[in-house]
C-alpha cells in the first residue's frame, strides 16, 4: 500500500462484558440526584435543629427528598418545577408537573409512608423557625 493513502481509524468494537458495564455505569449515573438550593437550605435547618433524616433515600422505583425514620416523608418542591397552583399560571405544562408528583404521592401513601410538601414560597414565607416547627409537629403526629 502506498504510503500517502491514509489509513481509516478503525472502530474498537464493544464486546457484551463492556456493553453491560458502561449501562450499569449509565445506571449508577442517573440514579444521583442533584440537590436544589432550596434542598440544601432545608437540610441545613434540619442539621442546626438536631433532626436525624436520609436525603434522597430511594424508596421502591422513586426517590424522595428527606426521609426521617421510620414513615415520615418531606418532599421539597419548588414552586416553578412542580406547577404549585397558588404561584403558577393554570397551564398544561403545570397540570402535567401536578400529575406526575400526584403519581408519586400515591404510590408512597399505599406504601404506608406519612407524607408532607413543603413549598418553596412556603419556606420562604415563613423562614426555619416556622419550618422546622412544622416538621416537628408532623414528626409528632401519629
Amino acid at each position: 500500500m502506498p504510503a500517502d493513502v491514509a489509513r481509516k481509524p478503525v472502530k474498537k468494537r464493544l464486546t457484551p462484558r463492556m456493553v453491560s458495564r458502561l449501562m450499569v455505569r449509565k445506571a449508577r449515573k442517573r440514579r444521583r440526584t442533584q440537590v436544589s438550593g432550596l434542598e440544601k437550605r432545608v437540610l441545613g435547618w434540619l442539621g442546626n435543629a438536631g433532626i436525624v433524616y436520609r436525603r434522597q433515600y430511594a424508596i421502591g422505583r422513586c426517590h424522595v427528598d428527606v426521609l426521617i425514620e421510620p414513615d415520615l416523608v418531606i418532599e421539597i418542591n419548588g414552586c416553578y418545577w412542580h406547577g404549585h397552583e397558588r404561584c403558577q399560571p393554570q397551564s398544561a405544562s403545570a397540570a402535567r408537573k401536578r400529575g406526575k408528583d400526584k403519581r408519586r404521592y400515591k404510590y408512597l401513601l399505599l406504601r404506608r409512608f406519612r407524607l408532607m410538601l413543603l413549598w418553596e414560597c412556603d419556606i420562604k414565607a415563613g423562614g426555619e423557625a416556622k419550618t422546622v416547627a412544622r416538621i416537628r409537629q408532623r414528626m409528632v403526629e401519629a
